[in-house]
This record gives C-alpha cells, structure tokens and sequence, in this order.
C-alpha cells in the first residue's frame, strides 16, 4: 500500500511539473520529423516507402518517451553537488527505488501523449502510415 502511496504522490508531482513533460515530448520528436522531412523528397530508400519510414520514425517517437528517462540535472546537481542525497540516507525505502517511483509517472504520461500524437497523426495523414508485416 506504502507504494501504492509513493506513485500517486510522485504521480500528483507530474502535473505539478507540466513543462517538463511538454519539453521532453518535443524534444522526442523534433530529430524523427525532421529525419521524415528529410526523406520526403524520395520515392523509396533501400526498399523503405515514405510511409514506412514515418510509421517507423512515429513508432521510435513513442519508444523513447516510454523508456528514456531525465534524471541527469536531478541525480547529478540537486543529490550530488548540492548534497541533497544525504537526506535519503534515512528514509525506509532505498534511493533506486524513490527514483523508479519518481520517473514512472512520468513514463506512463508521456508514453500516452505520444501515442495520442501517432494516433492523430494517423487519422489526419493516413497515407503516411503504413505497419509493415515482418519486422
């Protein structure tokens, strides 16, 4: 229950942080559209359509907010250099495990935005979508 507890605290933390969701989303999609504008003026890259290609680059945008975490300024700044990671020394449960529940939410909620976005885009550009049969 105790952990149940952690993640709907961590998860309230989330939408008190909203920017950061909204800049790492960017951030996720920025370097595959500008990778399928790039490829858009070809008919076919090594046997690739322009529709794979974005299905593809859409499907690595919700890849990595799913599983890419940003723990670099608050592990690196705030514990390290500012010594904030003497105060997990006493709490009952162990530094990795507040960071997992930490950055969970965060997964969960940006994995779903840019699973809206392709499916959005797929609705509004369904041409551009295309789910090849072998891997």
């Amino acid at each position: 229950m105790r952990y149940l507890r952690i993640f709907s605290l961590y998860f309230q933390e989330v939408f008190e942080a909203r920017s950061r969701l909204v800049v790492w989303v960017i951030w996720a999609t920025i370097t595959p559209a500008m990778l399928i504008f790039f490829w858009r003026g070809t008919k076919s890259l090594s046997g690739w359509t322009l529709g794979e290609l974005t299905s593809y680059y859409f499907l690595v945008v919700i890849g990595s907010v799913f599983l890419m975490c940003h723990h670099e300024r608050s592990i690196a700044t705030i514990d390290i250099k500012e010594g904030g990671l003497t105060s997990y020394l006493l709490k009952p449960i162990s530094y990795l495990s507040l960071k997992f529940f930490n950055e969970i939410p965060y997964r969960i909620i940006e994995g779903l935005v840019g699973l809206l976005l392709f499916v959005l885009f797929a609705v509004a550009f369904p041409t551009l979508f295309v789910v090849g049969s072998s891997p």
